[in-house]
């Protein structure tokens, strides 16, 4: 999880997260609530829960959602959407005032936090999902006409500049890294058998996979 202490409405911080991350924060176990409750700072921070049959955000259903007391209340038909309170207060300094941190799931609950309805319009602080992006590797075969040494550094370098320029211009929005795979005897290109230029005797054609 990600936490932004920029002020967002719900639908903002949504859009955001998901822009930029996966979703508003949706957590599902132990080990997610602590590290939310624990890097949250006291005050009220938007995560992924709205009003749906309260479901999260990622269309998870939750039916064991510990709220502070009366609540969700839909004050003023307007709290639609949910946020967790950190409190400075806990059952160490007052053994009657518990504020319940809950997640999906599970039935346990801890003093120092709780789930809380709220006007979706209300800026806030959020926290973010974040996901790891899965990488994606693709190999292409790439054929040259040139007199050059195709294996030279420089021109190995210098070609491969060329290719993102071009995977730019033709819509690729993202980044790639790009780099030559070697053969077992260090080269990159080699020349292609003969009958595979037929049309191409007056030039030397290299082939080699990106």
């Amino acid at each position: 999880f990600v936490y932004y202490t920029d002020q967002k409405t719900w639908m903002e911080a949504q859009d955001f997260c998901r822009q930029s991350h996966t979703d508003l924060a949706c957590p599902i176990n132990l080990i997610e609530n602590t590290f939310v409750q624990t890097v949250a700072p006291y005050g009220m921070n938007w995560i992924g829960f709205f009003r749906d049959a309260w479901k999260w955000s990622d269309q998870t259903n939750n039916s064991a959602i510990k709220w502070s007391s009366g609540n969700p209340n839909n004050a003023g038909g307007k709290d639609n959407c949910g946020y967790v309170v950190k409190s400075m207060f806990s059952s160490s300094y007052n053994p009657w005032n518990f504020f319940y941190f809950g997640f999906r799931g599970t039935t346990d609950v801890y003093s120092g936090g709780w789930f809380d309805d709220g006007d979706c319009s209300v800026q806030r602080a959020f926290f973010c999902q974040s996901l790891p992006t899965p990488k994606k590797r693709q190999v292409m075969r790439v054929v040259v006409q040139s007199d050059q040494d195709m294996n030279d550094p420089t021109v190995k370098a210098a070609l491969l500049v060329k290719i993102q320029q071009k995977l730019k211009e033709q819509g690729m929005t993202e980044n790639p890294t790009l780099r030559w795979k070697e053969q077992s005897d260090g080269s990159v290109f080699y020349k292609q058998k003969e009958k595979r230029r037929e049309n191409m005797e007056n030039n030397t054609t290299r082939v080699c996979e990106l």
